[in-house]
This record gives structure tokens, sequence and C-alpha cells, in this order.
């Protein structure tokens, strides 16, 4: 029994598709599909095909292998979809003299073979082996009927349109959680000021008893701003008196029996006396602003592509001369979802860049305003941790990035 490590993806492909022009049969069975040099090599000799399983997972397998396979019934066998997750990647091969299998962490995609760090071992087997007769059969059980789709082009039509909706919701996911930090940024992280743990951080942010920082009177009109967003379908569909509360350019206010302050997070009032387009934009023709607030989804993940459309759409108003900077931007983005923005302003910027250890000047506008900001906050554990049970704390855990605008003041 002759065995091969594939550690490289030019040994892996070199190997596969060696084996499959030479073999007299070929049986393989793996999770998933994208368009590659096997796959190609694989299609051009499918007459050589007993069984070539794939499955549909999550609806990762490209369509266009798909379309390829569902040219070939009897050899070509797409998995449905069910509780168990089908993920194999095996591929066997029948020689005159011997079966040479292929197992391992590569699956028949682009990634495994050009981009992902795998490893894979070909093992040649005598014809007689046991091994072989308990690969075999296991072959045949995956391919039957019951497990398998019947191909259609109403399936396969319905299978693109899903399979594009699962590529942006990964990438959504992928943007989240992307991290490429080398040990001397973790490390620097680990040293933030900001780097507490829940109970600490929350601590923290309770403590100000003074009116201007207080968390119960910022919460109260994070809630009352939420209803907002609830009732109107737009922000330009709110009466003018609310998007004068949503936009820091209210006054003194009481909500719920506290004082509010709709210039926490945030006051405008200094840009709308100085400003003459601002009046215009914000509050009598807000449709520009408007659309721009709807790149921020007000539920579900939010990544970085969101924010660079919002603040590209900001920068778009007023024709372009960029009347609505920073302030304003992450003023309004923060009211839309505060558990992922905190204000950015003039009074707030020298705190907010000491809490991250950051330069004043790197933080001048909204042009990377996500990765020195937004991405820093979400990688701290107090952010990171899951939504606690007591009520006061999970109200303050839906707006824990905004709340952090109850310390910059202070330093």
């Amino acid at each position: 029994m002759a065995t091969t490590i594939l550690a490289t993806h030019e040994d892996t492909v070199r190997v596969l598709i060696e084996q499959i022009e030479t073999c007299i049969s070929a049986s393989w069975a793996v999770a998933w599909a994208t368009p590659n040099r096997v796959f190609d090599a694989a299609i051009a000799r499918i007459d050589v095909f007993r069984h070539f399983i794939v499955g549909t997972h999550g609806s990762q397998t490209h369509p266009r292998c798909l379309r390829a396979l569902a040219q070939h019934p009897g050899k070509a066998f797409i998995r449905r979809n069910s509780n168990e997750l089908f993920h194999p990647k095996l591929y066997m091969f029948e020689h005159a003299d011997k079966i040479s299998v292929v197992i391992g962490s590569h699956n028949l995609t682009r990634g495994a073979f050009e981009v992902n760090d795998e490893v894979s071992v070909l093992t040649d087997f005598d014809k007689a082996d046991p091994s072989v007769r308990v690969l075999r059969d296991w072959m045949k059980d995956a391919s039957r009927d019951m497990l398998c789709v019947v191909y259609t082009p109403a399936w396969l039509s319905e299978y693109e349109r899903l399979y594009e909706l699962a590529k942006q919701k990964r990438k959504e996911i992928d943007d989240q959680r992307k991290d490429t930090s080398s040990q001397a940024d973790t490390k620097r992280r680990e040293r933030l000021p900001i780097n507490l743990s829940w109970k600490d951080w929350y601590t923290k942010i309770s403590s100000a008893t003074s009116l201007s920082h207080n968390i119960d009177h910022r919460l109260i009109m994070l809630d009352y701003i939420a209803g907002l967003f609830e009732t109107y379908p737009s922000y330009e569909a709110m009466p003018i008196e609310e998007r004068k509360k949503v936009a820091g350019l209210a006054t003194q206010d009481t909500v719920n029996g506290l004082t509010t302050d709709w210039a926490y997070f945030g006051s405008m009032r200094m840009a709308q006396r100085l400003r003459p387009e601002f009046n215009l934009l914000v509050l009598e023709e807000p449709e520009q602003l408007s659309a721009a607030l709807e790149a921020i989804p007000r539920i579900g993940p939010v990544n970085e592509a969101h924010w660079n459309s919002y603040w590209d759409a900001v920068k778009r108003t007023d024709n372009g001369r960029g009347s609505l900077g920073r302030g304003l931007a992450t003023r309004l983005a923060t009211m839309r979802r505060p558990d992922v923005f905190v204000s950015l302003n003039d009074a707030s910027v020298k705190g907010l860049a000491k809490l991250l250890d950051v330069p004043v000047n790197s933080l001048n506008d909204g042009q990377h305003y996500w990765e020195r900001v937004v991405q820093v906050v979400q990688r701290t554990p107090w952010y990171a941790t899951e939504e606690p049970r007591e009520s006061h704390q999970a109200r303050a855990w839906r707006a824990r990035a905004a709340l952090l605008d109850c310390l910059v003041y202070k330093l």
C-alpha cells in the first residue's frame, strides 16, 4: 500500500488531473464544487464516472457546476439539503492493477486547490483490499435516489437564486468577523483603555451621575428615537420636530419623566447656524439624506460596505459639496444603529481618540471611520459579549457602541 501526502496546491491538482486522465473508472464524492481545473478535467472524462456526487448544503456549490453535472444523469448526483451535512472529500480511481484513493480536506473548489491551507493523502490499494469494497458500498449508498435531487430547469433556476443570496450573506458575516491583525496589533488592542470586560465596561458607563453623562437619560433618548425609526418608513417621513431630535437640533425635553437633551451624541446646532444649506438638507428637503440612511440596515448585520455606501451618499448631498461632514454623518448613523456606531464630532474626537489610542487627526473624516473606530470597538470583550438577561444591561447592550459617548467627554 503506497501513500503520498498532498500538502501543496500544485501537487494536489497535478495528482488529481493525472489520475482522472489515466483511470479506467472514477467515483467522487465532495461537499461542494466550484469552477476549477480539476472540475474541468473531470467533466472532460465524465464517461468514466460511476458516481460523481456533489453536495449543496448552504448553497455553496456553484450553479455553473450543477448545470454541467445536470447534463449527465445517471453519473452525476446532486445531494439534496438535509439536517445531516454531506461533507466528504473522496476521490476514487480504478486502474488496471490498483485502486487509487485521494481523501483529506480538499473539496472540489478553486479555494481548495489555489488558496486554502489543505492536506490530503493519495493511497494505492490492491483491488482485492476490503477497504475498496467499503468505499464502493459507501458511494453506492450516498447516491441513492431518495438522497439526491431530481434535475429540472426550475430546480436549477431556484438554486441559482439561493446561491446568490447565500453568497451575499456569507460576505456580510465574513466582513463582520474579518481580522487580519498581527500579534503586535492584538497586543496593542489589549492595552487599549476600552479593552474591558462587559462587567467593567457597564460599571464604567453607569458610574456617571452628572446629567451630561448619565446613562439613563441617554437610553431614554435612544429608545425614543428607535421608536421613530420603527414608526415612520424613513427619515424624511418623520414630522420636522422629530427630524430635529434625530439630527441633534432640538432643545431639551422631558421624556418619560426624565430630562432629555437631544444634543446627546453630538449637537448639530452650531453647524445649523454656520451653514445656510444645513436646514435645507436636514429639515426642509431631507430626501437625499433619508435615502443615504437607507444604506444602513435597521436590523441584522451591518458591514463595511453598508458604511461606505452611506458615507458616499452623504458626500453626494448638496451636489457633492460635502456640506454634511463626519459629525452629522456619524450622529445619524448612531441614531439609526446605536449597537454599531458611535458619534464622532469636534467635541468628542479628542476623547474618542484617547480611548482608541490613535492620533486625533486620523479621525478627521468618515473615510476610514469603519476601520479605525467601528472595527476596533467591535473587537473589545465588552462589545463581543452576548446580550445580558438583566433588563437595564440589555438596553445598554443594544446601544453599546453609542454609549461610549458617556466616556469621551471626561478624557
